[in-house]
């Protein structure tokens, strides 16, 4: 289990709260609830925000920045560019970041592009040139996750690999109902997959029942092609699970 709160979210909600969501459901479901952080909602009064901001993301391993269409040049109603604010919420989470060299994944949804350095506020021009994920509409939204994920289990797996080969004699433990040893290493991945699984399962559910409501013969079309990319996904689960468990 990952520490409490390694992976931190950061975005604005009038950009990309729609998807957010989605993505926070698909991490929380691989690696539990209190491993991920998403959000502020409220700063108590007489407390130094920046402060308190800075305890949140401290206790992160990873920072994922959500920056949809509107996150460039989303603005106050006095028409004042929020990043342009040096006291705005998100531009102070990636400030704090970069200055504590978390590592950060620009991630990409709603067809948004990285911005140019030249648009970015100066403390923040370095985000231009971390190379960035996607998280598209359906049907990529699970392919680009799983994808992320992968990444974010590399970045975040230091501890957990470390702690095997410090502790040898913990390497293996017994299955009972198979009487055979497996790695420390299959425990957690089997484990893994099967969360995993089961959030797809939910999902294709919630595609099966829209469709049995859907008239619409293009829309049809699009939740089979969903539901045939959930089922391809599945199975692939379900091998790779077959494989480590035989």
């Amino acid at each position: 289990m990952l520490p409490q709160y390694s992976i931190f979210i950061s975005y604005r909600r009038s950009d990309s709260s729609d998807i957010v969501g989605r993505i926070y459901d698909k991490l929380i479901s691989h690696y539990g609830q209190d491993s991920v952080f998403k959000d502020i909602d409220s700063i108590p009064y007489g407390v130094d925000y920046r402060e308190h901001i800075r305890h949140w993301v401290n206790r992160c391993q990873v920072m994922l920045v959500i920056i949809g269409l509107d996150w460039l040049e989303t603005t106050t109603v006095e028409g004042q560019r929020r990043l342009d604010n040096p006291k705005d919420w998100v531009r102070l989470e990636i400030e704090m970041a970069l200055e504590r060299g978390i590592p950060i994944i620009p991630l990409l949804v709603n067809n948004a592009r990285l911005p140019a350095s030249s648009a970015l506020p100066q403390s923040l021009q370095k985000l231009s040139y971390y190379n960035n994920a996607k998280a598209r509409n359906d049907p990529d939204f699970h392919r680009d996750l799983e994808k992320l994920i992968q990444d974010l289990d590399i970045k975040l797996s230091f501890d957990v690999q470390q702690t095997i080969n410090i502790k040898p004699k913990l390497e293996k433990i017994r299955i009972n109902q198979k009487g055979r040893e497996v790695s420390r290493f299959s425990i957690i991945k089997i484990d893994e997959l099967k969360k995993r699984r089961s959030a797809l399962f939910e999902d294709y559910k919630a595609l099966s029942e829209q469709l049995s409501y859907t008239n619409n013969s293009v829309e049809k079309s699009k939740l089979d092609r969903q539901k045939n990319s959930l089922e391809q996904e599945i199975e692939e689960i379900e091998d790779e699970l077959n494989a480590l468990q035989e």
